[in-house]
């Protein structure tokens, strides 16, 4: 007897889910990013037109350092796991970004 397929396969699955909802916002999330980070430097911190340009380079700089040569690893290693933990990370670094903006504009006396 052959088993009767539920309607929606594949999206119905919680994993999917779950990993299509994380990435939603991990993508949004990046998205804002690469707009706001120039945007607030040319804004707040009154960045050139080559400031902006090095900050957009340095943001790339990572991946090629640390993203190619780490995929091996990574293969080997709980894929859930290693993606929050990235995402954490990320996280972390741009909730400092202020943190250490309101420190040096406190100590230059602005």
């Amino acid at each position: 007897m052959a088993k009767k397929r539920r309607p929606g396969g594949l999206l119905r699955t919680q994993n999917l889910g779950l990993l299509w909802a994380g990435e939603s916002v991990s993508g949004s999330g990046s998205a804002i990013t690469t707009v706001a980070v120039p945007f607030l430097a040319i804004t707040v911190l009154h960045a050139s037109t080559g400031t902006v340009a090095l900050l957009t380079a340095a943001g790339w700089l990572p991946w090629f350092l640390i993203g190619l040569p780490a995929g091996t690893w990574v293969d080997r290693r709980p894929r859930r796991r290693i993606l929050v933990s990235a995402n954490l990370v990320s996280a972390a670094v741009l909730t400092a970004i202020p943190r250490v903006y309101r420190r040096t504009a406190v100590r230059a006396g602005a």
